[in-house]
């Protein structure tokens, strides 16, 4: 016996038949592959959101966007002999008053201490200075300089060459098997030395 469909029950089929043809039509709009609809997602690299850019000629620190800085002091090596120099570090954002974040020879180093945390905002020039004492202070050695022995050193540099005599050793921590460097990409390493002057001193700085 053939069902009977009340009116109402009509309006019902008709309606879900308009409902499974908008469907229809709404699928078929969508790109496919394979019979699959097809979603592109773009994943972003957080490195690339933080890139930063170097001026060669006085190793200085510029940010290409805003990011927040933060720096450890990794080793001193300053020495007199057998007697232990210190060293006085500051940094300062495009020339502003400069502010110390490191005093101490290479017993107060601890390499995973943040002593800096600041905001920097896309295109401001980030300066370090350091300076050791060896009867009186020495001239501080600034990444201003261009004329100062002071490496910035990336991922997949060398150690050899980078920062000369035993500047490299403070390096060994961050080296691969080749003595290439091993860092993430949002992070520097700025070198000091300076035979003249006794200075042998790096820091490790990170953007985010």
């Amino acid at each position: 016996m053939t069902p009977h469909l009340t009116q109402g029950g009509r309006r019902l089929l008709g309606l879900a038949g308009i409902l499974a043809t908008s469907l229809i039509a709404t699928a078929s709009e969508l790109p496919t592959h394979s019979g699959f609809a097809q979603v592109d997602w773009k994943l972003e690299d957080p490195a690339e959101r933080n890139p930063i850019v170097e001026t060669t000629t006085a190793s200085l620190l510029k940010p290409a966007a805003d990011v927040t800085m933060q720096v450890r002091a990794i080793g001193v090596g300053a020495r007199a002999g057998q007697l232990h120099l210190p060293v006085d570090a500051t940094w300062s954002i495009d020339g502003k008053s400069a502010k110390r974040f490191f005093y101490g020879d290479d017993l107060a180093i601890e390499d995973d201490r943040v002593l800096v945390e600041t905001p920097v905002a896309a295109g401001e020039t980030i300066e370090f200075s350091a300076r050791v004492w060896n009867q009186g202070w020495q001239d501080a050695a600034t990444t201003g300089d261009a004329k100062a022995d002071i490496s910035v050193l990336r991922d997949g540099d060398p150690a050899a060459g980078s920062a000369k005599d035993g500047a490299a050793n403070l390096l060994a921590p961050f080296l691969d098997k080749s003595g290439k460097l091993e860092l993430d990409p949002r992070e520097r390493i700025v070198v000091w030395h300076d035979s003249d002057q006794s200075i042998d001193f790096a820091i490790l700085v990170r953007f985010d």
